[in-house]
């Protein structure tokens, strides 16, 4: 019994023990530490890569609306592109190009931005109102023969030539009658779901 006291009762291994308990207890959380920031820069470059092709996806929807504005043909009818730039690449693809009225086209385009192996995809639906603003008014029917031979060699295939009874009142051009109301707008946008 007097070993198996002395085997308790010794206390020369403790320091050695407690040292190697405290450093084992320090390299578990150094090493816990470590996975969590490995883990929270992981996240973080994900979350960075998303973003990046969200903007690259918005800015082909921005640039898609840049072209449209231009587009002088009623519907518009434009080719799908591809632009790359340092952090990646967007495609703009024209799905559809609908004449609603003489005045306003729709048009829907499907934006994709990538970048490594991410890639988001964005689709929205365009709307194109033709201005009037810059339109002639003639007095007589010899005026109205003049402008409209310009107009037709002036053609763009924009719209053509278009006659429409109007008044000015106050130095403004108004409609003649209710059928020729003509509301001005700019680019409207709808976001469209993507189908999967």
């Amino acid at each position: 019994m007097t070993v198996k006291r002395k085997l308790i009762g010794d206390k020369k291994g403790m320091v050695l023990f407690s040292s190697l308990l405290l450093v084992s207890v320090l390299m578990a959380a150094g090493m816990g530490t470590w996975i969590a920031i490995q883990n929270d820069y992981k996240i973080t470059s994900n979350l960075r890569q998303t973003n990046l092709v969200f903007y690259l996806a918005d800015a082909g929807v921005e640039w898609a609306k840049q072209q449209i504005s231009q587009a002088t043909v009623h519907p518009p009818r434009l080719a799908d592109r591809v632009q790359s730039f340092s952090s990646g690449t967007f495609s703009v693809v024209y799905l559809s190009s609908t004449r609603v009225t003489p005045l306003t086209a729709k048009i829907v385009i499907r934006s994709t931005g990538a970048s490594g192996i991410s890639s988001q995809t964005t689709q929205a639906q365009i709307t194109k109102a033709y201005d009037l603003a810059d339109a002639a008014i003639v007095r007589n029917a010899d005026d109205a023969r003049t402008l409209l031979s310009e107009a037709v060699e002036d053609d763009l295939g924009a719209i053509g030539p278009y006659i429409a009874p109007v008044e000015e009142k106050d130095g403004k051009v108004v409609p003649g009658n209710l059928r020729e109301r003509i509301r001005v707008k700019g680019l409207t946008i709808e976001l469209l779901p993507v189908p999967a």
